[in-house]
């Protein structure tokens, strides 16, 4: 894919009055929007020509080549979120704001994955949802579809954000085996399994995840983690003695079931073969009583 077709695609997508990209890699947009570092929004910008950011792309870190594609990133990047603000409080786990981070938004054929990440040590932070839009579209073209580009690899961009604690990244992730059955059960709604995976922990930590009776164990399973309004829950469990396995490893399996199973109108969605052993697995479904809860 060139830029030329993805400018095409772009303008077909739900997001093209937001933003799109011309021949020349360059950009038009007339918008009540802030500078990402503004501390007060400017009542209006006018932007031309390509977003001052310093993209980093990086194949060994993010991914390259094989399935990674620009088309992919940008189902991706339909997928990030649509509130009707124009300026959006990111939050840290626990902090005040309206968007939990971090947040991956995943392409439903898993060749693409959006990160959107928060700086630890803030609570939170204020961008712009077009200028994020505008970010991850600079760095698809500059990481992957620029004339320069040999192999497509993935990117970042850090210091979003009006206090430049964001960061957001495109990458290619790992392929789960993912299921996705009809069952004559309700579907839960999206956004409330998306409440309900905003519950877990994160954390790059390899914890051993396993029956609360065995020695050893971090985390008691199975649990459940139901979404406040009760109407979509998370299941993890396990089988043999459990396994070792890091908290960020099932955010990022349950994202992509997310977006696979529920989004595209299945009722639940399954992943098993987690973890170094590959004896977790995950479930979005339904609230039922008969797990622990966490």
């Amino acid at each position: 894919m060139n830029i030329e077709k993805y400018n095409i695609m772009r303008f077909s997508s739900p997001l093209a009055n937001f933003v799109f990209f011309l021949p020349g890699f360059s950009f038009a947009l007339s918008r009540d929007i802030p500078s990402p570092r503004h501390s007060t929004p400017p009542s209006r910008v006018n932007i031309t020509g390509p977003p001052s950011l310093a993209a980093y792309c990086d194949g060994a870190r993010f991914g390259m080549g094989g399935p990674l594609n620009a088309g992919s990133c940008s189902k991706a990047l339909d997928n990030i979120d649509r509130v009707g603000l124009v300026y959006v409080t990111y939050r840290g786990r626990g902090g005040p704001g309206t968007i939990d981070l971090p947040r991956r938004y995943a392409a439903e054929d898993q060749n693409c994955a959006i990160d959107l990440k928060l700086n630890p040590l803030y609570l939170g932070d204020t961008l712009d949802l077009t200028y994020l839009r505008i970010t991850v579209d600079h760095i698809i073209i500059k990481c992957m579809l620029q004339s320069s580009v040999k192999i497509p690899t993935g990117g970042q961009v850090t210091k979003l954000g009006w206090s430049g604690q964001l960061s957001v990244t495109v990458l290619a992730p790992r392929m789960y085996d993912i299921l996705c059955p009809y069952l004559p059960a309700y579907r839960p709604p999206l956004d409330q399994c998306q409440a309900a995976l905003d519950l877990l922990p994160w954390g790059d930590e390899a914890r051993r995840f396993g029956p609360a009776t065995s020695a050893g164990v971090d985390v008691p399973l199975p649990r459940t983690y139901t979404a406040p309004h009760g109407r979509c829950a998370i299941e993890i469990d396990y089988q043999a003695t459990g396994d070792v396995i890091s908290w960020n490893e099932i955010n990022d399996a349950l994202a992509a079931v997310l977006v696979k199973c529920l989004k595209s109108g299945r009722q639940t969605g399954f992943v098993s073969r987690l973890g170094a052993s590959r004896n977790i697995f995950v479930r979005v479904t339904e609230p039922t009583a008969n797990l622990g809860t966490a």
